[in-house]
């Protein structure tokens, strides 16, 4: 017992250590990076995904790689300070190289700058991409889209790039294994599923999907890629996998699998798309700016970074830790009340809310929260018939409004506005405005469409 006490006790205190590296704040034209690696290892992240933004923008100029909320990117210096920040899988962090967390209020992507494999990066920039514009498709195709497009490269002129290599490691484990996972338990396959976490397992996993994605879109001289459209266009609007699959592909499942299986056996001369501009696809990264982040900024994203992955007891001392170091640090403020909000410790949370709109009243995250907490705590205090004064949703509209307001995009501050508005029934009008600027904006959000 006093081993296992000793064992907990390091590792209490050394956890600490990672905040206390040296932390940088990178800002490009369109992403803010931020971590412990080194500047030129973050500028180099930056730089990669800024070109793959410019080329997905050539090659598919009316998608949207907008976002509602912000996206940030956390670069650390190698796996082992990412591991404590990982998803986790059965109580312990997953074994994935870099992840993508999309959130309410932030999008975060965590990676390690592996020299030579940015695909890792692109990978779950993609994840962003689909997230963001296609919804309802099943993980595997997902991920073979992650896996296919994160092919990207900048060719040997600065407008020229390609999209498609066949990634050794999948190849190889194609043809070394006897049978393919077949399709009905590929469809099955979820974020918490074996295959996709055990290390054993996730290889053919990936590899298996991206073949399939690879061969709709590459293979066979373009005569599926129409009918992976089709049956893309038909999952994103709800239907049926199987149905879709049949109406779409005229043909069952076995049939596809042979093709694909045929497809990779042993195959040298791999298709893919080569694309020249007439402009110059590169980033200057001279553009891009930096700071040195402080020690309460830098565990402002590792408890933020947490809370998001829902590991609110590890996110809670790096929160706290952040507003010791750095008691006016707004950010960190918001993030620590959303977590009391959660343990429904509202006296607190609004107490912090409060401090952080007073300090950086033009930031449309804080006032969201405020009103955000407000409309909790009275949904709390209405099931326990210990309701507030009237005067109570002008408060929380007032700050709902002004985030509508500084964030036009900011679909949850519409979701938001009209739930009040539905719970105290005035401005009915006004929340009905609201829903169909905010469906407008985000038109894969049934949720909104609920309200």
């Amino acid at each position: 017992m006093k081993r296992l006490l000793t064992i907990a006790a390091l590792l209490l205190v050394a956890q600490p250590s990672l905040a206390a590296d040296k932390w940088l704040s990178i800002r490009s034209r369109n992403f803010l990076l931020a971590g412990n690696a080194s500047e030129s290892e973050i500028r180099r992240v930056g730089r990669t995904l800024e070109d793959f933004r410019t080329a997905l923008a050539m090659m598919f100029p009316k998608m949207d790689q907008s976002s509602t909320v912000p996206v940030t990117v956390l670069v650390f210096k190698n796996d082992e300070s990412l591991k404590p920040y990982k998803p986790l899988y059965q109580g312990q962090p997953s074994n994935a190289l870099a992840f993508f967390q999309p959130g309410e209020d932030i999008n975060y992507i965590a990676v390690t700058p592996v020299i030579g494999s940015p695909n890792i990066v692109l990978h779950e920039y993609v994840h962003f991409l689909l997230r963001e514009n296609v919804g309802g498709l099943p993980l595997w195709i997902t991920e073979g889209f992650a896996e296919c497009y994160s092919t990207f490269e900048m060719g040997n002129r600065a407008n020229e790039f390609s999209i498609g290599r066949a990634p050794e490691q999948h190849v190889a484990m194609l043809n070394q294994t006897p049978q393919f996972i077949p399709i009905k338990r590929l469809l099955s396959i979820q974020q918490n599923s074996p295959e996709y976490n055990e290390a054993s397992k996730q290889g053919m996993f990936y590899a298996e999907s991206w073949a399939f994605v690879h061969y709709l879109i590459l293979g066979a001289e373009g005569k599926r890629r129409t009918q992976f459209v089709q049956l893309l266009t038909a999952l994103t609007k709800g239907a049926p996998f199987e149905d879709s699959f049949g109406e779409a592909f005229q043909t069952d499942y076995g049939t596809l699998e042979d093709e694909v299986r045929e497809y990779v056996r042993k195959r040298t001369n791999w298709p893919n798309m080569k694309v020249t501009s007439r402009e110059n696809l590169q980033v200057d990264v001279r553009s891009m700016t930096t700071t040195t982040l402080s020690e309460g900024e830098s565990e402002f994203y590792l408890g933020d970074l947490l809370l998001h992955l829902n590991r609110p007891a590890d996110a809670e001392p790096r929160l706290t830790a952040a507003i010791s170091k750095s008691p006016t640090l707004s950010s960190a403020q918001t993030s620590l009340a959303l977590l009391r909000v959660r343990q429904k410790k509202y006296d607190e949370a609004l107490a912090l809310l409060k401090k952080a709109a007073e300090s950086d009243s033009k930031n449309p995250m804080i006032n969201y929260y405020y009103a955000y907490g407000l409309e909790r705590a009275d949904a709390d205090a209405l099931a326990n018939v210990n309701a507030g004064p009237p005067e109570r949703y002008e408060t929380m509209r007032t700050y709902a409004k002004k985030s509508m307001e500084l964030a036009p995009r900011f679909v949850e501050a519409y979701a938001l506005f009209a739930r009040i508005n539905l719970n105290s029934g005035e401005q009915l009008d006004e929340s009905e405005a609201a829903l169909k600027k905010a469906i407008s904006i985000a038109p894969g959000r049934d949720d909104l469409k609920m309200l």
